[in-house]
């Protein structure tokens, strides 16, 4: 996951950020976007991509999905 991270930051308007995943994905959802608000990097109308895993929190990510900050 870091390495990925690091690949896409060659990609201009891409900020990639590594974050622990929840008990499944919905809460991993929940945890990436409220670090990213905690951190000051989300503002309103911003599009975040998240990948995870439907599957389990500790597989590798096989579900892309995309959130616009209200």
């Amino acid at each position: 996951a870091v390495e990925t991270a690091r690949r896409l930051q060659i990609y201009k308007g891409i900020s990639p950020y590594v974050v622990n995943r929840g008990k499944d994905f919905e809460e991993s959802v929940s945890v990436a976007l409220q670090f990213l608000r905690d951190n000051g990097v989300l503002a309103s109308q911003d599009d975040v991509v998240i990948c995870a895993s439907r599957i389990s929190p500790r597989k590798d990510a096989d579900t892309v999905w995309h959130h616009k900050e209200p």
